[in-house]
């Protein structure tokens, strides 16, 4: 053996001596956590009959226990500097509390903001443009005419409208079906709309939304085509006839597309080893969390 590998051995030796040489944990001294107010409030004067803020706070990394929703929150929606809509705070169940706002027209281009204080939390504020509206010219429905990405055949959906030249827009499209029962008098109408489907490619499905943008056709008259599967979820399956479909064309703001395709890439890489973590796009200052405005349009197709 020679003289230097006997000196690598006996450094070896004396490091393998020295305590806790071989140990892989590392503590680390975390700072204490304060938590924040966390928000997900999404309005669309077009999609609901009221608007509903969910209203929670941040937890430290380590910490165990559930996120409880805020009670002592006041939530205001503030059109420039005069408050529009007051929320109240609805309690449905222990673990199920929302603010709820009454349903008032947005103004095009014009600026909102939501401020939330807690005397716990603190304050939370985010400010929305409102989009144009874009209407719809016209919107057809095919039984079984068409074949989505994976080879499903289901009915096919075409919604055509005049994009807004010189901006950008930032579209979603989804299907309301009514079911007619025979021998009754009403309508029992629900979101049948069990699975949708792009056709076309400029759209993307995020957490089964089907959003797009107008980076491709700016400023021109457009065709979207997307595959809807309709399926009635009534009692009475044997009578129920299809009466209705509303199909709306939602215009909602960046951060709104940003928000939803970030939210689709977490889940899509929170189990893959070898994706690089994805952050959650968020656009609230003071707290965590989400606001966005959003108008849209409708166009029924009676059957």
């Amino acid at each position: 053996m020679t003289r230097v590998s006997i000196l690598f051995l006996i450094v070896i030796c004396m490091i393998g001596c020295k305590e806790n040489f071989f140990e892989s944990v590392v503590e680390v001294s975390l700072p204490e956590h304060q938590p924040r107010l966390s928000v997900f409030a999404t309005f669309n004067e077009e999609v609901s009959t009221s608007y509903l803020a969910f209203v929670s706070h941040s937890l430290g990394i380590l910490d165990s226990s559930s996120i409880e929703p805020v009670s002592d929150a006041q939530v205001v929606l503030y059109e420039a500097d005069r408050a529009f809509i007051p929320f109240k705070l609805e309690t449905r169940t222990s673990n199920r509390q929302f603010y709820e706002g009454i349903n008032r027209a947005f103004k095009p281009n014009t600026n909102y903001t939501l401020k939330i204080e807690s005397p716990t939390y603190g304050t939370l504020e985010g400010s929305q443009t409102v989009p144009s509206k874009v209407p719809i010219i016209k919107a057809t429905y095919n039984d079984r005419k068409a074949v989505d990405q994976y080879g499903d055949r289901g009915e096919e959906v075409t919604v055509t409208f005049q994009d807004p030249p010189g901006e950008k827009n930032y579209y979603e499209v989804f299907v309301l079906a009514e079911f007619g029962i025979e021998g009754i008098d009403s309508i029992i109408a629900d979101n049948v709309l069990i699975h949708d489907s792009p056709a076309d490619p400029i759209i993307e499905e995020a957490q089964g939304k089907l959003i797009f943008s107008d980076a491709s056709f700016d400023g021109k008259k457009y065709t979207l085509k997307f595959v809807v599967f309709i399926e009635g979820e009534t009692f009475f399956t044997d009578t129920e006839k299809l009466s209705q479909l509303r199909i709306f064309l939602l215009s909602n703001t960046q951060d709104y597309h940003s928000y939803w395709t970030s939210i689709d890439a977490y889940y899509d890489n929170r189990d893959n080893i070898f994706a690089e973590p994805t952050n959650v796009y968020e656009n609230v200052e003071g707290g965590i969390g989400i606001f966005t405005i959003g108008t849209g349009d409708v166009f029924k197709i009676e059957f």
